[in-house]
């Protein structure tokens, strides 16, 4: 069944080229209906010769104008990424979610032997508070004790850096590793976005195309990619936003290796 899987998934990119590449067939054939009509009325081509080499076409320019779209996309989000990294580093979330214990265990089951110790985190006002509660001790005693709360915490801090590692490592697997279910909506609605963005740059010059419901519609599928491209980049800005992805892929692969 993986491979099935695994081959609708490449399918559908494919597939969903169709809607893009039947609206600039219909483009051309509103505006080269004589170079249109010549092919189809031709006798030296069968009917399923003509109809194979209209599919293809379709299915041609339709995958470059996605592609092309994507590459828009990729480009503008490389922009928007750069920016990101050049402004100051955001501060982590009150509440860390690679602290979770959910998702500790089932990222140690996963591991193995290369999984991180579980050492519970030292928050810094309780680290004050025991330096505060050493001025109680003698001098002595209060330095010797002072180096034992510095070593845990450093060694805290440091168990804590690696799990952040590995939570960020599979918060950005989130959002480039989709399921089949998800890669085939982003197929459809790229299929939809690049038909739409045809549709509108065509406008001027198609007078075909300006009738009220088909421009509406145009314009919501162009509205519909800027606010998800704007939802996508709070989301991998926002560590919580995987947290629901990756124990449920976690929890997949801990079953996949009990299976075993």
């Amino acid at each position: 069944m993986d491979w099935l899987k695994t081959t609708l998934d490449r399918l559908s990119g494919v597939l969903t080229s169709l809607i893009p590449g039947s609206v600039i067939f219909l483009l051309f054939a509103l505006h080269k209906p004589e170079l249109v009509g010549r092919v189809w009325e031709s006798q030296l081509l069968t009917y399923n010769t003509k109809l194979i080499l209209s599919v293809f076409f379709s299915l041609l320019i339709g995958h470059t104008v996605n592609f092309g779209l994507s590459t828009l996309m990729g480009a503008i989000g490389g922009a928007i990424g750069g920016y990101i990294r050049a402004r100051p580093v955001r501060p982590d979330p009150e509440v860390k979610p690679w602290q979770n214990k959910n998702w500790r265990t089932l990222l140690a089951t996963h591991l193995g032997k290369a999984a991180p110790d579980n050492v519970n985190p030292i928050p810094y006002e309780l680290f004050e508070m025991q330096v505060k509660a050493l001025q109680n001790h003698p001098a002595q005693e209060r330095l010797e004790l002072f180096g034992k709360l510095l070593k845990e915490k450093a060694a805290a801090d440091s168990n804590d850096y690696e799990w952040r590692g590995w939570w960020d490592y599979f918060h950005r697997a989130s959002f480039l590793k989709r399921g089949p279910q998800a890669s085939l909506y982003d197929d459809i609605s790229s299929g939809f976005c690049s038909a739409s963005l045809v549709v509108l740059i065509a406008l001027p010059f198609t007078p075909e195309f300006r009738v009220w419901w088909l421009v509406v519609t145009s314009v919501a599928w162009i509205l519909f990619l800027v606010l998800r491209t704007i939802a996508d980049f709070k989301a991998v800005l926002d560590p919580w936003s995987s947290m629901f992805d990756q124990l449920e892929r976690l929890e997949e692969r801990v079953g996949e290796l009990e299976g075993e």
